[in-house]
């Protein structure tokens, strides 16, 4: 008797809150902004470029820039809104023209290193050697990926005559695909000799779950009717992925030596490699965190009768 009686009270009082509240359809779009192009935000990606001296440097990534785009649901009753969207940016990321300030130096200019000392060699590369041998690096990085999320989160606003003004917070629950391409090329020649080296590599990251992640928004609602508003807002959202792996798409490498191949390789689905260390050029953990722009169309099916 007592769970029945606990029953109808619930069922009055939902009742009772969705005859005064205001059930509505949204879309909304905008852009995110990684947070590490704010200098005292930044966070080093582990991820790491050689620099001139050949030592190992952190980088910083934009990661989760893009043009988000979102269509939500919800209700909104006095001094309470309640929604969930779904959304999310895809967007291409080429780590090759970054600036120093962003650990990078090499460029469209190969890094070139000479050595005039056999002792400095690699066993490999002594029968190569006469009077110096001069080695030409370029590395070419491609970034793809597709950052998606479904967001749950409630809103206390402030209401004027025209306008809503509202505090959003929840949850986030977000699900990536990062693919990427290598392309190291290597040219080594000496006064009689010459070899060239090349390994092409796609990729896919490989995530083991959806990762959560808490948002803020400040939104302002603008009411152009009883049916209709226009919102526009600005928000954080602080987001980490960690990799499970790596899975190699295809695979592609061949060395020339005096104008002759004598190695080529060209593989594809090659399986997974488990990240177990922070590796040069290896991605461990991945920084998504974002500030966002947007701006949106509301509509409401029933006339508010707060």
């Amino acid at each position: 008797m007592k769970n029945k009686t606990i029953g109808i009270i619930l069922f009055f009082l939902i009742f009772s809150l969705a005859l005064k509240s205001q059930f509505f359809v949204g879309y909304k779009t905008g852009y995110d902004f990684s947070t590490n192009r704010i200098e005292k935000l930044q966070k080093t990606s582990s991820f790491y470029q050689t620099n001139e001296l050949g030592n190992g440097v952190p980088v910083f990534m934009y990661l989760g820039e893009g043009f988000y785009n979102a269509i939500e649901v919800g209700y909104k009753c006095k001094n309470i809104s309640v929604d969930i969207s779904a959304g999310g940016n895809v967007n291409n990321f080429n780590l090759n023209y970054l600036d120093e300030k962003n650990a990078y130096f090499q460029n469209i200019t190969p890094y070139k290193t000479t050595y005039y000392d056999t002792l400095q060699l690699n066993s490999y590369f002594r029968e190569f050697f006469d009077e110096f041998l001069t080695f030409e690096d370029l590395t070419f990085y491609q970034y793809r990926y597709s950052l998606y999320n479904i967001n749950t989160s409630v809103s206390f606003y402030y209401a004027t005559k025209s306008f809503d003004f509202k505090i959003k917070t929840g949850f986030s629950f977000n699900y990536l695909k990062i693919d990427f391409e290598t392309d190291w090329q290597s040219n080594m020649y000496s006064r009689t000799q010459s070899a060239e080296f090349r390994n092409i590599q796609t990729k896919s990251i490989i995530f083991e779950r959806p990762e959560v992640s808490w948002l803020i928004a400040f939104e302002a609602d603008y009411r152009v009717s009883e049916s209709y508003c226009f919102f526009f807002g600005f928000g954080y959202r602080p987001l980490n992925f960690t990799p499970v792996n790596c899975r190699v798409i295809a695979a592609e490498a061949y060395t020339i030596e005096n104008g002759e191949t004598v190695e080529s390789i060209n593989d594809v689905g090659q399986g997974e490699v488990e990240f177990l260390f922070p590796q040069s050029f290896t991605p461990i953990k991945y920084n998504f965190n974002t500030l966002n722009v947007s701006i949106g169309l509301r509509y409401f099916f029933n006339k508010n009768t707060n």
